[in-house]
């Protein structure tokens, strides 16, 4: 398995509980510049977006560990133009 951790950065459907939900291996102490940091959301079914966050590889992991619980079905990524990408 791939060294990918993710926080959750934003919710938008809960008021703002899992704000700051994160991956097993997200270090807060580190600092965002000593790796690339991918800002990625995740979202339904419908396209509705329900979290946003960061991680550091295109992987599946926050969508697998995190979202799939919240019946989030959609992982997309800011690609290098700034548009929304899905994995």
């Amino acid at each position: 398995m791939a060294y990918n951790p993710w926080k959750i950065t934003k919710d938008i459907i809960d008021d703002g509980e899992a704000n700051g939900v994160k991956s097993a291996d997200w270090e807060d102490n580190v600092e965002c510049n000593d790796f690339t940091v991918i800002e990625f959301r995740l979202l339904d079914d419908d396209k509705n977006v329900y979290f946003e966050g960061l991680m550091r590889l295109h992987d599946f992991e926050p969508l697998d560990d995190f979202g799939r619980g919240w019946g989030c079905t959609e992982l997309q990524y800011i690609n290098e133009h700034g548009s929304w990408d899905t994995l």
